[in-house]
């Protein structure tokens, strides 16, 4: 922050610039009501173009210690994969969280091995080969990751459950988010959904086209006999209640850990 705070001989500030830049994104969605991890990406492109000198000013001394941190700090992160891994079984669906705890595993060994030869390549003086293993190490962990993650993508994307939908799908069909909103969902199934008893960041549009909203789970229980066709996402708990207290006439088509999809018989 220092560096970036500095002032350099010309007229327009470009550190100042880059550190206001990272710090303003980083501020404004952290005091955000309405939040996902992905809007803090921007931050990144001015934080490496402020530590990209720094790096290429660095004692091999430094980078030695920093290389030594990572190390630690790698290593660390491969013994909390394993052990998440391990205990992957008392999950709602173990398969997929010990896919993603491998990758995290052999993402976090290969960053350590590659760290631990920058630390080596430090002792010997040598700058670029020491920040490019670095680099390297870190890169390699986020590719393992984003493939970790992909494992892990069926807990979180309605990808699958749209594929077994489709062939149920007719053009009068009605579809429904009851008391929850998986962003994935619409995308997929590229279609206008109904939410049900769901708001938040939707309150505004919900009060400039109300036909497209149900406040009420008794409303849409009204609504669900009507229909011809009808198909919902709920969770389990709106659905044990749509079929025990409700008594509303469905059948499962999917169901996964967090979600449950359901036709109109």
């Amino acid at each position: 922050m220092r560096h970036g705070w500095s002032v350099s001989g010309e007229r327009f500030q470009i550190n100042r610039f880059l550190l206001i830049w990272a710090a303003f994104i980083f501020v404004f969605f952290s005091l955000s009501g309405s939040k996902l991890p992905a809007y803090i990406l921007p931050v990144f492109p001015p934080l490496v173009l402020l530590l990209a000198p720094i790096l290429g000013k660095a004692e091999p001394g430094t980078l030695q210690i920093h290389g030594l941190l990572l190390v630690v700090v790698w290593f660390v992160l491969a013994l909390a994969a394993f052990v998440f891994g391990e205990n992957s079984a008392a999950r709602s669906s173990p398969e997929h969280y010990r896919a993603m705890a491998t990758w995290l595993l052999a993402g976090s060994l290969v960053a350590g091995l590659l760290s631990a030869a920058a630390v080596r390549r430090a002792a010997m003086n040598r700058r670029t080969p020491t920040v490019t293993l670095i680099a390297a190490g870190s890169f390699a962990f986020l590719v393992c990751a984003m493939f970790g993650y992909q494992a892990y993508a069926p807990m979180r994307s309605s990808h699958e459950l749209v594929k077994l939908l489709r062939p149920t799908l007719r053009s009068d069909t009605a579809v429904f988010s009851v008391n929850t909103y998986d962003q994935t969902f619409p995308f997929y199934l590229n279609r206008t959904v109904t939410l049900v008893a769901y708001a938040d960041e939707f309150a505004l549009g919900q009060r400039q086209e109300p036909e497209k909203y149900i406040p009420t789970i008794a409303e849409f229980a009204e609504r669900w006999r009507r229909e011809r066709h009808a198909i919902a996402l709920m969770s389990h708990e709106s659905y044990e209640r749509a079929i025990g207290e409700l008594r509303l006439p469905m059948q499962v088509i999917a169901r996964t850990p967090r979600r449950i999809l359901v036709e109109k018989r």
